[in-house]
Formats: C-alpha cells, structure tokens, sequence
C-alpha cells in the first residue's frame, strides 16, 4: 500500500491530519494500520538506520537492506511525512529525506521498535 493508514488510502481529517491542521497531533489520534500501529502516515517523518548513499536500494538487499558504514555517514536518512507537510507526496510510506545527523530543527521524530512474543503495553495512548 502506499499510505500506512488503516485503510492504505489517505482520507483528511479521519486517518491524518486534516489540511487545515497545522503541526503535528498527538499519539493515537487517528486509527492504526491493519497491524496495529499507530501514526505511520502524515504526522512526522522518522529518522531510521540508514545513512544516505543515492543508489543504495537499487542493488540492495530485499530483507532489511542497511546502508550503514563507517566513515560515510555525513548524511541519515528519515521516511514518511507530515507536521508541516501534508500532501500525499510527502507521507507515502516510501517518501525519504536526507539529513545530517546532527540537525535538530527538521521536525523528524523517532519510532522505538521491540521484538517481543508479549503485548506491549503503551503508557502514551492507553493500550496494547
């Protein structure tokens, strides 16, 4: 899908923010995917593992691909969209910026993952 909304489609106001809303809405305030995450489309872009190298997916790896080596890593990548930016060509699942790490003023946020067989439970929004 392309949107990681509830639904894949983008539908304002229901699944993201709406147009009009400017900045960000907090946690759960829209309806989480099939696999029950919340907040994956049109919030915040995310800062993830990879730093940037331009070609990088065209021969990488399909499971997990990471670019991370020493010594290259002037530039982290961050995915999705949204706070400033709503439009659908900002907070498609596969959208990707480039960012020096060390630059705190681009709005991009952080998703913590866990691996775990039990329910995490979320202390933000109240449930598993």
């Amino acid at each position: 899908v392309q949107f990681a909304t509830d639904n894949g489609e983008i539908d304002y106001g229901r699944n993201v923010k709406d147009h009009e809303v400017y900045g960000t809405k907090p946690p759960g305030s829209f309806p989480s995917n099939p696999l029950g995450v919340y907040d994956m489309s049109g919030n915040v872009p995310e800062w993830v593992l990879d730093s940037f190298s331009s070609g990088f997916y065209e021969n990488s790896p399909i499971k997990n691909p990471v670019y991370d080596l020493e010594g290259v890593r002037r530039y982290k990548v961050s995915r999705g969209g949204g706070g400033l930016s709503d439009h659908e060509t900002a907070i498609n699942i596969f959208d990707r910026a480039y960012r020096k790490p060390l630059n705190t003023g681009s709005g991009e946020g952080i998703r913590c993952g866990v691996n775990s067989t039990s329910p995490i439970k979320s202390s933000i929004m109240g449930a598993q």
